[in-house]
C-alpha cells in the first residue's frame, strides 16, 4: 500500500537484496525465472544505463527502445516488477519511476528540479527495530521518500517550494 506524501510509505513489496545488480540482464532474468526476450532485454540495458530512475515515457523514447510498443513496455516493466527485478517509486510526480533492483537505498527528490538522489541511512536498522518494537510490527519491507531543495537549487535566488511534512 502507498502512502502518498508521507514519509514512510512501502513503494513496493519485493525484496531489494534477491537479485545481484551487477548482473547482466539475460543473467537477472534468468536469477527471476523469466524468458529472455528481446523487449526485456533492451529495457533491462536501457535501465542499467540510466543513472537515476526513470520514467517508462523516458525509456519509450529512447533510441533502442522506441520502436517498441508503448503498451508492450508497460507491460513488460510490470513483469519485472512482480518479478522482483525492477522497483517501482512514486516521488510525488503523477508518474511511476522505475530502476532496476540493486543495494538497498532510499530517494531524495528536489521539489524544484526534480532531481533524484540515491541515499542511504546510517542507523535505519536500530530506527526500523524501534519502530516495530513500538507499534508491536513485523516490517518486511520499507522505503523512505525524502523531498526538499538539492544543493544546486539552493545556491540559486529563486522563490522557494513549501515543503510538505
Amino acid at each position: 500500500m502507498l502512502h502518498k506524501g508521507s514519509l514512510w510509505g512501502i513503494l513496493c513489496s519485493m525484496d531489494h537484496h534477491a537479485l545481484r545488480p551487477a548482473a547482466s540482464p539475460e543473467d537477472l532474468l534468468q536469477q527471476a525465472g523469466l524468458r529472455k526476450t528481446p523487449v526485456r532485454i533492451a529495457l533491462l540495458h536501457a535501465l542499467k544505463r540510466a543513472k537515476e530512475p526513470v520514467s517508462a515515457a523516458e525509456l519509450c523514447s529512447r533510441a533502442d527502445i522506441s520502436t517498441i510498443n508503448r503498451v508492450t513496455v508497460y507491460r513488460t516493466l510490470d513483469a519485472l516488477l512482480a518479478a522482483g527485478v525492477v522497483l517501482r517509486l512514486e516521488m510525488g510526480r503523477g508518474f511511476a519511476l522505475y530502476e532496476l533492483v540493486g543495494h538497498h537505498h532510499h530517494h531524495f527528490c528536489c521539489q524544484r528540479c526534480k532531481k533524484i538522489l540515491a541515499v542511504d541511512i546510517q542507523g535505519e536498522k536500530e530506527l526500523l527495530r524501534a519502530i516495530a518494537k513500538k507499534y508491536r510490527v513485523r516490517i518486511a519491507d520499507h522505503a523512505i521518500e525524502l523531498t526538499g531543495l538539492c544543493s544546486d537549487c539552493q545556491s540559486k535566488k529563486l522563490p522557494r517550494s513549501p515543503v510538505r511534512g
